[in-house]
Order: structure tokens, then sequence, then C-alpha cells
């Protein structure tokens, strides 16, 4: 895409786009915002070291705002102008890349119908959470960061299921469990909602 000015307005007001976008900053060369379908803002510097092109990811937006983003690009181009590759090594850069993976809703249930479901549950019981959790709720946020999903999100989707005339599916929606291996995603289904006589 074009370059233009990046400011924290326009990236606080940019909508989640169809597909995975890239926008460059006219005030430092190879500085760049991408920006996922899913609304994942990630500020990113692109260069070449020892004559390959490489990528690196300076920070995740809101987390890590549009001037520190501009302050890490220009301290790893003074590194890359003393000859140092700011990303390092690629294969630690790769093993980074999957341990954010892991924490994926998507990959969360799995690892909780997996562990605890399948362990523990009845094999019709461990069926029908695994098919709730895809349809309810892996539909809506499978590539999200589980970490930063909600208390108000996984509200907002059973008040929504409820809302559908499907009180039984909220109701059936597994309950966290302080010893699960993946709190979060059984954190998914928290709350009853309410029986309609």
């Amino acid at each position: 895409m074009a370059e233009q000015g990046l400011t924290d307005l326009a990236i606080r007001k940019m909508p989640n786009p169809k597909k995975r976008i890239e926008l460059w900053d006219a005030k430092i060369p190879g500085f760049g915002l991408r920006v996922s379908p899913t609304g994942l803002k990630v500020f990113i510097l692109v260069y070449r070291h020892n004559g390959k092109s490489r990528r690196l990811a300076l920070g995740r937006y809101p987390f890590v705002a549009l001037a520190e983003a501009r302050n890490r690009a220009i301290a790893a181009l003074k590194e890359l102008a003393d000859g140092i590759d700011p990303a390092g090594d690629p294969e630690a850069e790769a093993a980074e890349a999957a341990r954010i993976e892991s924490y994926t809703f998507e990959k969360a249930v799995e690892a909780f119908v997996r562990l605890h479901c399948q362990r523990y549950n009845r094999e019709v019981t461990a069926r029908d959470t695994e098919r709730i959790l895809k349809n309810r709720f892996v539909s809506r946020w499978a590539k999200r960061d589980i970490r930063e999903i909600t208390r108000t999100d996984v509200l907002k989707v059973l008040d929504d299921t409820v809302d559908q005339g499907l009180p039984s599916a909220a109701n059936h929606a597994p309950r966290p469990s302080a010893n699960s291996s993946t709190g979060a995603s059984s954190a998914a289904c928290s709350r009853r909602a309410p029986v309609r006589a």
C-alpha cells in the first residue's frame, strides 16, 4: 500500500480489513503497521541484512504505542547501520512465532477438549462440549489471542445464544475449572444462561 504518515487516531479508528494489509509510514523507511482481518495490529520494520530481506515485529498495538514503535524502529536501524541484524536468529524468531500461535483460542480449545473433556467426561458429553465450543466460540475467535478474551466477550456470546432462542446451548457450555490446563478456554463458558419457564 501507499506510504502515509501513521497517526494514533488513524490506527485506532482503522476498521478490520478483509485480508491482511500493511501500511507504511512516510517518516521512517521500512517502518509500518500490519493489520489482520481479526483486528490484530503489529508494528513492523522491513530491512535488508547481508543481502537478505528481513522483517522485524516491533510490538502489538495498542500495547506498544506508535511513538514507542517508532523509537524501536530507529534503534533497530541504528543496529543495522553497525552491521548487527536487529532480528537476531531466524530460528529463534520462528520458535517465538510458534509459541504465540499456541495462544490462539482455537489451539486452547483443542487442548481443553483433548486434555480435559476426553479424559474426564463421558464420550457424549465430551462430543457435545466440543461442538458447543466450536460452534459458539471458535467460530468467532479462532485466531484470537486467548489472553485478550475478556469475561465481557464471553458473556456477549452467551447472551447472543440465549437471544437466538438457544438457552440450552448456553446452559450446557462447560464451567471453568481451577485445575484446567486451559483455564482461559474453559473460562469462555463461565456463565449459565437463564432458564426460561
